[in-house]
């Protein structure tokens, strides 16, 4: 079971991911390809960690929110902090 974190990282990864040839503010996510079930989506987007970027009848593509972004980077530079000691 991801915790909400894992679901950020790994929403934050494909956001980034150089790979994906969209371009940047076109990349998004669906929940199950970050492990998250509609439980975390509720409780992430009534957070304001993530939101709705595109959606039809079946389907939902999030993206992380600022406040989302700004936590998953702040993780990150703590735990290369962490590991670089």
């Amino acid at each position: 079971m991801a915790t909400d974190l894992d679901i950020l990282k790994k929403g934050y990864e494909r956001e980034n991911d150089t790979r994906d040839p969209r371009l940047p503010q076109n990349r998004n996510w669906e929940s199950r390809h970050v492990g998250a079930k509609r439980g975390d989506i509720t409780r992430l987007r009534r957070n304001g960690l993530i939101f709705v970027d595109f959606r039809i009848p079946g389907l939902s593509k999030y993206k992380l929110t600022l406040a989302g972004r700004r936590l998953v980077e702040q993780t990150i530079k703590e735990e290369c902090t962490i590991a670089s000691r």
